[in-house]
């Protein structure tokens, strides 16, 4: 299968020409399974730019069509609107940063590959004599200990399940949003506010009280890669 390239709001043809050169040249055949990258070009932090691409995801959400969005621009300040907007991942424009640039977005596709399916929208939590259903855009993380995990929620509440945590990880594998970033957590990328020092803040609910966890170095290390690209 080959990738197909698009590329939407790009001021000339430079820019393209060089994403495109740097694709051809680094891409391998274990990223075959990726259908199309839709790069996106924003030249700043206006709300003009927010909306260009707001707009954009709104369009591709409404056609059905499933597209892996990257976020290109020559400011890497910038960085930060594609992850609140949930893109693939983000691409420096700046000529020096080209080939590099191009280096970390296959890695990242390849750690983190896109998944080409229907997403899952619902987890089923077993407890002693029922089940719940929940949301999986509201898990916060998730902390694995022997044959018990640890489900912490958006809204305030911890549900804790019978099983280890990767059974938990194996049922969110096509979350895309929430992965493994040491040997006993999960996290969701999307509900991650703040990273400072060991300390990690998450987005909760509007009634909900804040939600802190210190992490060891190691999983602080992983998160950052996972949550912030590079």
């Amino acid at each position: 299968m080959t990738t197909e390239l698009d590329f939407v709001n790009f001021p000339d043809e430079g820019y393209v020409d060089l994403i495109e050169e740097q694709w051809f040249k680094q891409k391998n055949q274990h990223l075959k399974h990726i259908e199309h990258l839709n790069f996106f070009y924003i030249p700043d932090d206006s709300e003009g730019s927010r909306e260009q691409l707001r707009s954009y995801i709104s369009f591709i959400s409404s056609t059905n069509a499933f597209a892996n969005i990257v976020l290109v621009t020559s400011n890497l300040e910038l960085a930060f609107i594609g992850w609140e907007q949930d893109v693939v991942a983000f691409y420096p424009t700046l000529s020096a940063e080209t080939g590099k640039g191009m280096a970390n977005l296959i890695n990242r596709l390849l750690k983190f590959p896109p998944y080409q399916g229907a997403i899952l929208k619902k987890l089923k939590i077993k407890s002693k004599g029922h089940f719940d259903l929940v949301d999986t855009k509201d898990i916060c993380f998730c902390m694995g200990s022997g044959n018990w995990t640890e489900i912490y929620m958006a809204d305030g509440t911890m549900r804790k399940e019978c099983r280890p945590l990767g059974n938990l990880e194996e049922r969110l594998s096509n979350v895309s949003s929430i992965k493994r970033v040491g040997k006993s957590l999960l996290v969701n990328r999307n509900r991650v506010l703040q990273i400072t020092g060991n300390d990690v803040r998450f987005v909760t609910n509007q009634k909900a009280p804040p939600m802190k966890q210190r992490l060891g170095e190691k999983y602080i290390k992983e998160l950052r890669k996972f949550v912030y690209w590079y």
